[in-house]
């Protein structure tokens, strides 16, 4: 079931997620991020998006993969 509501990213704001995502997969296949640092920098970007964060969503588009070399990981 869908609801009705306004799209929150725009076309520039999908590719830079794309290249986001692209750059994130090839760091964890190539050994350079943890697979689990990925997976919580993606519940973190995921969830900006889900409260309409857009401006915090878009730092991480830009920014993704130095911000999941980051992020906390869950133990």
């Amino acid at each position: 079931m869908f609801s009705e509501r306004k799209q929150l990213l725009d076309t520039p704001d999908l590719d830079a997620m794309d290249r986001m995502l692209d750059s994130v997969f090839e760091a964890v296949a190539s050994g350079e991020l943890a697979p689990e640092r990925a997976s919580n920098g993606l519940k973190e970007v995921i969830g900006l998006i889900d409260c309409g964060n857009l401006g915090g969503a878009q730092d991480w588009f830009e920014k993704g993969l130095s911000h999941m070399k980051e992020a906390k990981q869950e133990k």
